[in-house]
Protein backbone atom coordinates (compact mmCIF):
# COMPACT_ATOMS: atom_id res chain seq x y z
CA UNK A 1 0.00 0.00 0.00
CA UNK A 2 2.88 2.58 -1.18
CA UNK A 3 1.66 4.63 -4.03
CA UNK A 4 1.97 8.39 -1.95
CA UNK A 5 1.34 11.84 -3.82
CA UNK A 6 3.99 13.97 -3.10
CA UNK A 7 3.75 16.86 -1.11
CA UNK A 8 1.14 19.51 -2.07
CA UNK A 9 -1.36 16.14 -3.07
CA UNK A 10 -3.24 14.16 -1.23
CA UNK A 11 -1.31 11.15 0.19
CA UNK A 12 -3.16 7.56 0.39
CA UNK A 13 -4.06 7.42 4.27
CA UNK A 14 -6.09 10.67 3.07
CA UNK A 15 -7.65 8.87 0.15
CA UNK A 16 -5.73 9.83 -2.93
CA UNK A 17 -7.68 9.34 -5.97
CA UNK A 18 -11.82 9.71 -6.55
CA UNK A 19 -12.29 6.91 -8.76
CA UNK A 20 -15.31 5.88 -10.85
CA UNK A 21 -16.71 2.49 -10.21
CA UNK A 22 -15.06 -0.30 -12.46
CA UNK A 23 -17.08 -2.50 -14.07
CA UNK A 24 -18.20 -6.04 -13.15
CA UNK A 25 -15.70 -6.41 -10.32
CA UNK A 26 -18.10 -8.46 -8.18
CA UNK A 27 -17.36 -11.68 -10.84
CA UNK A 28 -13.42 -10.66 -11.15
CA UNK A 29 -13.50 -10.83 -7.06
CA UNK A 30 -13.99 -14.31 -7.18
CA UNK A 31 -11.15 -15.17 -9.43
CA UNK A 32 -7.75 -16.12 -7.64
CA UNK A 33 -6.59 -17.80 -4.38
CA UNK A 34 -5.46 -16.52 -1.32
CA UNK A 35 -4.04 -19.47 0.76
CA UNK A 36 -5.90 -20.29 3.44
CA UNK A 37 -4.86 -17.75 6.66
CA UNK A 38 -4.47 -18.92 10.25
CA UNK A 39 -7.48 -20.14 12.47
CA UNK A 40 -8.23 -22.62 14.50
CA UNK A 41 -8.36 -26.65 13.66
CA UNK A 42 -12.06 -26.23 12.53
CA UNK A 43 -10.93 -23.43 10.47
CA UNK A 44 -13.07 -20.56 12.74
CA UNK A 45 -11.90 -17.38 13.85
CA UNK A 46 -12.76 -14.34 15.47
CA UNK A 47 -13.69 -11.51 13.56
CA UNK A 48 -13.86 -7.80 15.19
CA UNK A 49 -14.69 -4.19 14.78
CA UNK A 50 -15.85 -3.02 11.29
CA UNK A 51 -15.62 -6.39 9.72
CA UNK A 52 -18.25 -8.10 11.64
CA UNK A 53 -21.00 -5.23 9.79
CA UNK A 54 -23.10 -6.12 7.43
CA UNK A 55 -22.04 -4.46 3.46
CA UNK A 56 -25.27 -2.73 3.67
CA UNK A 57 -24.33 -0.30 6.17
CA UNK A 58 -21.43 -0.34 4.59
CA UNK A 59 -22.71 1.24 1.69
CA UNK A 60 -24.17 4.03 3.71
CA UNK A 61 -21.22 5.36 5.34
CA UNK A 62 -19.58 4.96 1.55
CA UNK A 63 -22.12 6.83 0.04
CA UNK A 64 -22.41 9.24 2.17
CA UNK A 65 -18.72 9.54 3.14
CA UNK A 66 -20.16 9.96 7.18
CA UNK A 67 -17.51 9.36 9.63
CA UNK A 68 -17.41 5.81 9.84
CA UNK A 69 -16.68 5.53 6.69
CA UNK A 70 -12.82 6.20 7.49
CA UNK A 71 -13.58 4.24 10.43
CA UNK A 72 -13.88 1.03 7.57
CA UNK A 73 -10.87 2.89 5.89
CA UNK A 74 -8.53 2.49 8.73
CA UNK A 75 -9.96 -1.14 9.29
CA UNK A 76 -9.06 -2.44 5.58
CA UNK A 77 -5.22 -0.92 6.06
CA UNK A 78 -5.36 -3.15 9.44
CA UNK A 79 -6.15 -6.43 7.68
CA UNK A 80 -4.25 -5.77 4.70
CA UNK A 81 -1.27 -5.16 6.95
CA UNK A 82 -2.08 -8.05 8.92
CA UNK A 83 -2.73 -10.47 6.00
CA UNK A 84 0.73 -9.21 4.20
CA UNK A 85 2.20 -10.53 7.54
CA UNK A 86 0.87 -14.12 7.62
CA UNK A 87 1.57 -14.77 3.92
CA UNK A 88 4.45 -16.41 2.27
CA UNK A 89 6.22 -14.79 0.34
CA UNK A 90 4.32 -11.57 0.44
CA UNK A 91 5.61 -8.24 1.18
CA UNK A 92 2.45 -6.44 0.35
CA UNK A 93 -1.02 -7.70 -1.21
CA UNK A 94 -1.73 -3.88 -2.49
CA UNK A 95 1.57 -2.42 -3.49
CA UNK A 96 -0.29 0.63 -5.62
CA UNK A 97 -3.49 0.61 -4.33
CA UNK A 98 -5.17 3.25 -2.10
CA UNK A 99 -7.20 2.90 0.46
CA UNK A 100 -9.98 4.71 -1.16
CA UNK A 101 -9.86 2.54 -4.34
CA UNK A 102 -9.98 -0.59 -2.29
CA UNK A 103 -13.08 0.53 -0.99
CA UNK A 104 -14.07 1.38 -4.28
CA UNK A 105 -14.35 -2.24 -5.38
CA UNK A 106 -15.35 -3.27 -1.77
CA UNK A 107 -18.46 -1.54 -2.23
CA UNK A 108 -19.28 -2.87 -5.33
CA UNK A 109 -19.27 -6.46 -4.02
CA UNK A 110 -21.40 -5.00 -1.09
CA UNK A 111 -24.02 -3.94 -3.29
CA UNK A 112 -24.51 -7.20 -4.59
CA UNK A 113 -24.37 -8.53 -0.80
CA UNK A 114 -26.02 -6.36 0.95
CA UNK A 115 -26.54 -8.64 3.96
CA UNK A 116 -23.06 -9.95 4.21
CA UNK A 117 -20.47 -8.81 6.11
CA UNK A 118 -17.98 -6.69 5.13
CA UNK A 119 -14.68 -9.12 6.04
CA UNK A 120 -16.28 -11.01 3.40
CA UNK A 121 -15.90 -8.45 0.50
CA UNK A 122 -12.44 -7.15 1.95
CA UNK A 123 -11.35 -11.41 1.68
CA UNK A 124 -12.59 -11.40 -1.93
CA UNK A 125 -10.81 -8.61 -3.24
CA UNK A 126 -8.01 -9.52 -2.15
CA UNK A 127 -8.38 -13.03 -3.24
CA UNK A 128 -8.49 -11.32 -6.36
CA UNK A 129 -5.63 -8.99 -5.48
CA UNK A 130 -3.22 -12.13 -4.54
CA UNK A 131 -1.60 -12.77 -7.54
CA UNK A 132 -0.60 -9.17 -8.33
CA UNK A 133 1.21 -8.63 -4.71
CA UNK A 134 4.56 -7.08 -4.44
CA UNK A 135 6.47 -10.88 -2.77
CA UNK A 136 9.89 -9.14 -1.71
CA UNK A 137 10.34 -5.53 -0.77
CA UNK A 138 11.54 -3.52 -3.55
CA UNK A 139 13.24 -0.16 -3.75
CA UNK A 140 10.95 3.28 -3.32
CA UNK A 141 11.12 5.63 -6.06
CA UNK A 142 9.82 9.11 -6.62
CA UNK A 143 9.08 9.72 -9.31
CA UNK A 144 7.32 13.17 -11.51
CA UNK A 145 5.30 14.33 -14.85
CA UNK A 146 3.97 17.40 -15.07
CA UNK A 147 2.52 18.56 -12.00
CA UNK A 148 1.95 15.37 -10.52
CA UNK A 149 4.28 13.35 -8.21
CA UNK A 150 4.03 10.58 -6.48
CA UNK A 151 5.99 7.72 -4.68
CA UNK A 152 5.72 3.83 -6.19
CA UNK A 153 8.17 0.66 -5.56
CA UNK A 154 10.49 0.27 -8.23
CA UNK A 155 9.05 -3.30 -8.86
CA UNK A 156 5.60 -1.47 -9.85
CA UNK A 157 6.90 0.73 -12.10
CA UNK A 158 8.63 -2.18 -13.97
CA UNK A 159 5.46 -4.47 -14.06
CA UNK A 160 3.94 -1.58 -15.72
CA UNK A 161 6.69 -1.48 -18.14
CA UNK A 162 6.61 -4.84 -18.73
CA UNK A 163 2.84 -4.93 -18.87
CA UNK A 164 2.97 -2.28 -21.93
CA UNK A 165 6.00 -3.87 -23.63
CA UNK A 166 3.67 -7.11 -23.67
CA UNK A 167 1.51 -5.11 -25.93
CA UNK A 168 4.13 -3.81 -28.32
CA UNK A 169 3.36 0.00 -26.52
CA UNK A 170 6.69 0.01 -24.55
CA UNK A 171 10.38 -0.54 -26.08
CA UNK A 172 12.56 0.50 -23.54
CA UNK A 173 14.23 -1.33 -20.69
CA UNK A 174 11.74 -2.80 -18.40
CA UNK A 175 14.24 -0.88 -15.39
CA UNK A 176 11.30 0.52 -12.96
CA UNK A 177 12.59 3.41 -14.05
CA UNK A 178 9.35 6.50 -14.74
CA UNK A 179 10.29 8.55 -17.57
CA UNK A 180 8.57 10.33 -20.36
CA UNK A 181 8.93 7.14 -23.08
CA UNK A 182 7.07 5.40 -20.08
CA UNK A 183 4.66 8.60 -19.69
CA UNK A 184 3.69 8.19 -23.70
CA UNK A 185 3.37 4.82 -23.37
CA UNK A 186 0.99 4.96 -21.01
CA UNK A 187 -0.70 7.35 -22.77
CA UNK A 188 -1.26 5.19 -25.72
CA UNK A 189 -2.39 2.67 -23.24
CA UNK A 190 -5.32 4.79 -22.14
CA UNK A 191 -6.47 6.02 -24.97
CA UNK A 192 -6.76 2.33 -26.24
CA UNK A 193 -8.70 1.86 -22.77
CA UNK A 194 -10.89 4.62 -23.42
CA UNK A 195 -8.98 6.31 -20.36
CA UNK A 196 -8.25 10.41 -19.89
CA UNK A 197 -4.62 10.16 -21.80
CA UNK A 198 -2.54 11.56 -18.95
CA UNK A 199 0.31 9.41 -19.10
CA UNK A 200 0.19 9.16 -15.28
CA UNK A 201 0.06 5.76 -12.89
CA UNK A 202 -3.47 6.55 -11.50
CA UNK A 203 -5.53 4.24 -10.19
CA UNK A 204 -7.81 3.10 -12.68
CA UNK A 205 -4.66 2.92 -15.37
CA UNK A 206 -3.09 0.65 -12.97
CA UNK A 207 -6.16 -1.34 -12.80
CA UNK A 208 -6.94 -1.75 -16.42
CA UNK A 209 -3.71 -3.14 -16.90
CA UNK A 210 -3.34 -5.75 -13.88
CA UNK A 211 -7.29 -6.46 -14.73
CA UNK A 212 -5.97 -7.26 -19.11
CA UNK A 213 -2.78 -9.31 -17.06
CA UNK A 214 -5.04 -11.38 -15.48
CA UNK A 215 -7.57 -11.72 -17.82
CA UNK A 216 -5.13 -13.16 -20.27
CA UNK A 217 -3.24 -15.21 -17.38
CA UNK A 218 -7.22 -17.33 -17.19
Amino acid sequence: MLACETAGEKSRTGMMVKTAMLGAVGALLLAGALPAAAADGDGNFAIDGAGTVTCDRFIEAYDGKTRDYYVYAGWVDGYVTATNQQQDETYDLTPWQTTEFLLDLVAQYCRANPKQKFIYGVTELLRYLYQGRLQELSEIAQIQHGSKGAYFYRATIQSVQEALAERSLFEGEADGVFDEEVAKSLARFQGLSGLPETGWLDQRTLFALTKVNREKDD
